[in-house]
């Protein structure tokens, strides 16, 4: 990668990195999966064929599914993230397919301590759920409270823990299909016609700054992903 212009990213040594005066491109490797973004698709499809001349790849499609992560290009440019199948299969595994949904991760006022009920008898089964809870924030970050609070007790759950961690499971259900919108910012002063060249910048630099957060996301995902199946 660093022959064609590329540089290792040092928040993550899967993420590279190519720059010029104008454009960006970044390229996440996870495993044999490879995922291409850019601010310019002509840039973009010039150095797919570059890499594709010194490494064997299969014909890169759009993004649609990565890691768990359902990927939807809308028409407006925006993307859409869902983790509907990846909740779906921890339901499945959890057997609580048919469970009735509620519209709480957790009751009020809950205080959940190291003390107070039985050992659970399966600890893996509740460690494996909480790190995939963990996850599933990606696309939902509002979870994110109530997952933190399950996890500070790993060490040695109990059965309160692990009901707490059921009542967050019926919540994804309920909230199956909600997802997590990337759109490009809008400027919010109208800028004149004889600064075109301006707003061709600036609309650039909008579609960089949501690849940007589109790669920050799957940066996460890549890190997460791995740690998932370290758990799993």
């Amino acid at each position: 990668m660093l022959h064609l212009g590329f540089s290792a990213s040092k928040c993550d040594p899967s993420l590279f990195i190519f720059k010029d005066a104008s454009h960006i491109i970044y390229l996440l490797v996870y495993a044999d999966d490879i995922i291409i973004v850019g601010s310019f698709v002509t840039l973009v499809q010039q150095f797919t064929i570059k890499l594709h001349s010194n490494f064997s790849l299969k014909q890169l499609q759009k993004l649609d599914y990565f890691l768990g992560i359902e990927v939807k290009s809308m028409d407006d440019g925006s993307i859409l993230l869902t983790q509907s199948k990846y909740i779906t299969d921890l339901l499945q595994k959890t057997k609580m397919a048919k469970v009735q949904p509620i519209s709480s991760p957790m009751v009020s006022r809950c205080e959940l301590t190291k003390t107070g009920t039985n050992i659970l008898s399966d600890p893996t089964l509740y460690r494996s759920m909480v790190g995939a809870l963990q996850y599933s924030t990606i696309t939902r970050p509002e979870r994110s409270f109530v997952v933190n609070k399950v996890c500070q007790f790993l060490a040695n759950p109990l059965e309160t823990h692990w009901t707490t961690v059921k009542r967050i499971l019926r919540f994804l259900k309920s909230s199956l299909h909600h997802s997590l919108l990337l759109k490009a910012a809008t400027p919010r002063v109208p800028i004149p016609l004889k600064h075109s060249m301006m707003q061709i910048r600036h609309l650039t630099l909008m579609i960089e700054g949501l690849h940007q957060r589109l790669l920050f996301i799957l940066v996460q995902i890549s890190y997460l992903g791995g740690l998932r199946n370290n758990k799993l």
